[in-house]
């Protein structure tokens, strides 16, 4: 296994719960307040700044803070979020309400930008001067290819790529047998994702965008408010805004029938299975074809998520930790040592170290 001296952005995935409760209040006592409970786990001390009217907060991993106002019985109540880290996005559920006598739960989802992909023979990471740096092989996907610019995002497909600009566009190259390399051409965008000859990505409108293969099938894109997505050959699955897990396309085996009322923060799918990390326990749920166990996942507590062709990996909440299941070509040897960021390819797994060197590993491991 070999590390690659680059040095990158490193980043985090948080999710916090904003609990706006008083119980039931009393007619000498009708107030609330404002609690902010992180219920998701950060590695790392990146912070988020909400606020509500001119009263705000510094949130960091690991906080349990209340507003300073008190906010009476049927005043309204309007959180926003005024900072936050650029290697991370953030999204507010319910942020806006009227205090009432149930407890109100508005959630504040944060989760890491793409900032290394790792695809069929490339990789690709967003390095400290965010500008894209590419390793690995492929006849269609060249390294001379890579565009200049400055990028939020990077995601490598089977034999393209696509990026999101810091203008909030999105550019891809490589492969166009079937368009997927036809990224929009007006639209600001949130979020971006690539695989074999399909993208994905969301919009600022948190509406879905979808162009080559994924568009030609039977199956349609589903409409909604998405926060997240991930894309396959067969098939596709999203998280909307109110963290609900979907799925569409083809669903042999299972691995488009999401399991009843999950909720998630982070999604992710290979071509015969899918996984995502639920928001109540923070560990991964996984469904369709199970052949070398790559549907069972460890229990534990991730802060990322993402799956190969028969393998999955997670990054633990606590110290970095990599963990993978399923076949082991895909991620033996092990990645050792603390990690802020992880992406499996087809058959090998690469990560960003806290150092921000990069180490993949696994037998179709580009740095070798």
């Amino acid at each position: 296994m070999k590390n690659m001296t680059v040095k990158f952005y490193q980043n985090a995935c948080l999710i916090f719960l904003i609990l706006c409760s008083y119980g039931h209040l009393s007619q000498a006592a009708q107030t609330g307040i404002l609690n902010i409970k992180e219920v998701g786990i950060s590695n790392y001390a990146f912070s988020v700044k909400v606020a509500n009217g001119n009263d705000s907060l510094t949130l960091m991993a690991g906080d349990d803070l209340n507003f300073a106002n008190v906010i009476n019985y049927g005043d309204s109540f309007d959180v926003k979020i005024i900072e936050q880290d650029p290697r991370q996005r953030c999204m507010l559920v319910n942020g806006q309400g009227v205090m009432s006598d149930t407890t109100q739960q508005i959630i504040l989802a944060c989760k890491n930008r793409n900032l290394i992909s790792a695809g069929l023979y490339v990789a690709c990471a967003i390095n400290e001067n965010a500008g894209i740096d590419c390793f690995g092989s492929d006849n269609y996907l060249k390294i001379e290819d890579v565009p200049v610019g400055t990028y939020q995002e990077v995601a490598v497909g089977a034999q393209h790529a696509c990026a999101l600009k810091a203008d909030n566009s999105v550019v891809c190259w490589g492969r166009n047998s079937e368009g997927q390399t036809d990224a929009p051409t007006v639209g600001h965008f949130i979020s971006v994702v690539a695989s074999h000859h399909s993208s994905c990505a969301i919009d600022d409108n948190h509406l879905l965008q979808c162009w080559g293969n994924i568009t030609n099938t039977p199956y349609p894109v589903p409409s909604g408010d998405f926060w997240d997505v991930d894309i396959s050959y067969f098939h596709g699955c999203a998280i909307e805004d109110d963290l609900t897990t979907v799925c569409w396309g083809s669903d042999s085996k299972g691995r488009a029938t999401v399991p009843t009322g999950l909720k998630a923060f982070d999604v992710a799918v290979s071509d015969y299975f899918s996984c995502a990390i639920n928001k109540e326990n923070r560990e991964s749920q996984c469904w369709g074809k199970n052949q070398f166990g790559e549907g069972n996942p460890i229990a534990w507590d991730m802060a990322d998520l993402d799956l190969g062709y028969f393998h999955g990996c997670g990054l633990s909440s606590g110290g970095g930790t990599v963990l993978c299941w399923g076949l082991g070509d895909g991620y033996e040897p092990y990645l050792t040592g603390s990690f802020t960021q992880i992406s499996a390819g087809y058959f090998f797994t690469c990560g960003i170290r806290e150092d921000y060197s990069v180490a993949c590993t696994g037998d179709a491991n580009p740095l070798e």
